[in-house]
C-alpha cells in the first residue's frame, strides 16, 4: 500500500475515491490527527496512474466527469457483489479506512462546557439530594415534599409562556445521583467531541439544543411530571446520529463499534423495565431525532463540503 496524496475535504475525497474504485483501482482513505484526508492505493503498480488522477482532480474538481460518483460507485460496488456470488465466491467490500474513533478526540470545548455545567449543578444540588435549590432548571416549578413532589397540571408550561424558555432545555444539566451523572458524562465525552471535531462546534450546540427541547417537552407531555432531568436525551441523540453516519455514510469520519451499539439500544430497552426510575419518553425522542438527523445528513442532505 502506498500514499498517493492529500485531500483537505472530506466530500472531495470521498468523491475521489469513488472515482478511483471507479477506474478498478483499489484504495483506503485516512483521515489523520489535522482532518486532512490521506489517499492510499493498495497496488504499487497503480501508484502513478492514481498520482496523475489525483493532480487532475485537484486541478479541476468540478469536472462534470466526476459527478454523481457516490452514486455511480455503489452501484458498481453491487454489480461487482452480486458477479462474486454468482461466482460462488464471497462478495467485495467497499468500505474505508475513514473510520475514527471518537476516543481519538481530545475534550471538545462545547463538549467540556456541557460536561463542567452538569458537574456544578450536580454540586449546587448537593448530588442531587436539593432539588429546590435548582428549581429555576427545571422545566416547570414543583414542590419538594418529604414523601415526594406536587405541582399543579392545570397551569401547563406557565414559566415558559411567560418568557423562561431556558427551561426547555436546562434539564439536560439535572442528575440525580452518582451513577447516573458519571454514564451521562462518559457518553458525552466521547460522543459530543467526535461530532464536535467533526461537524463543528456550531452543528453541535443546535443539535443539542432542538435534542433537549424535544425531548424534555416530550417527557413532560407524556407524564405530565416536571420532576425529571439528565443528559440522557442528548446521549441518545448524539448515539443515534453517529450510528446512522457510521452505517450509511462511511467516509463522513464518524466509526462507532458494535459492541457499544449493542450496550446503547439494551440499555434503552432496559430502562423501560422499570427497575429504574428512567425518563423513557426522553431516551426515546432523543434516539429518534438522532436517527432522523444522522440518516438525513448520511444520505447527503446535510452533508459537509
Amino acid at each position: 500500500m502506498r500514499p498517493v496524496g492529500q485531500i483537505e475535504e472530506a466530500s472531495r475525497a470521498a468523491a475521489f475515491a469513488d472515482f478511483l474504485f471507479l477506474n478498478g483501482i483499489e484504495n483506503e482513505v485516512e483521515r489523520d490527527d489535522d482532518g486532512v484526508y490521506n489517499v492510499w492505493v493498495c497496488d504499487e503498480e497503480a501508484f502513478e496512474t492514481a498520482a496523475e488522477m489525483l493532480r487532475a482532480f485537484l486541478e479541476s474538481p468540478d469536472d462534470p466527469k466526476y459527478r454523481d460518483l457516490e452514486a455511480r460507485a455503489r452501484k458498481r460496488a453491487l454489480e461487482l457483489e452480486r458477479e462474486r456470488e454468482h461466482e460462488g465466491r464471497s462478495p467485495v467490500t467497499f468500505e474505508s479506512r475513514d473510520t475514527v474513533d471518537a476516543r481519538r478526540f481530545g475534550l471538545g470545548p462545547l463538549t467540556g462546557t456541557l460536561i463542567a455545567v452538569s458537574a456544578v449543578v450536580f454540586v449546587l444540588s448537593r448530588f442531587g439530594r436539593d432539588l429546590q435549590s435548582i428549581m429555576p432548571l427545571f422545566i416547570k416549578e414543583f414542590e419538594v415534599l418529604p414523601t415526594g413532589y406536587r405541582w399543579y397540571p392545570g397551569t401547563g408550561l406557565a414559566e415558559v409562556r411567560s418568557g423562561q424558555v431556558w427551561r426547555l432545555v436546562t434539564p439536560i444539566f439535572i442528575h440525580f445521583g452518582i451513577l447516573h451523572v458519571l454514564f451521562n458524562m462518559l457518553w458525552l465525552r466521547q460522543l459530543g467531541s467526535a461530532i464536535e471535531h467533526i461537524s463543528g462546534r456550531a452543528f453541535l450546540l443546535v443539535f443539542v439544543v432542538l435534542t433537549a427541547a424535544a425531548s424534555n417537552f416530550g417527557q413532560y407531555l407524556i407524564t405530565g411530571s416536571p420532576a425529571f432531568g439528565g443528559m440522557s436525551g442528548i446521549v441518545f441523540g448524539l448515539f443515534g446520529f453517529v450510528w446512522m453516519k457510521t452505517k450509511f455514510d462511511f467516509m463522513s469520519g464518524y466509526a462507532i463499534d458494535q459492541q457499544s451499539v449493542i450496550l446503547m439500544v439494551g440499555w434503552f430497552f432496559i430502562c423501560f423495565t422499570g427497575i429504574f426510575p428512567i425518563a423513557n419518553t426522553a431516551h426515546t425522542v432523543g434516539l429518534a431525532f438522532g436517527l432522523v438527523c444522522g440518516y438525513v445528513s448520511a444520505r447527503g442532505w446535510m452533508r459537509r463540503g
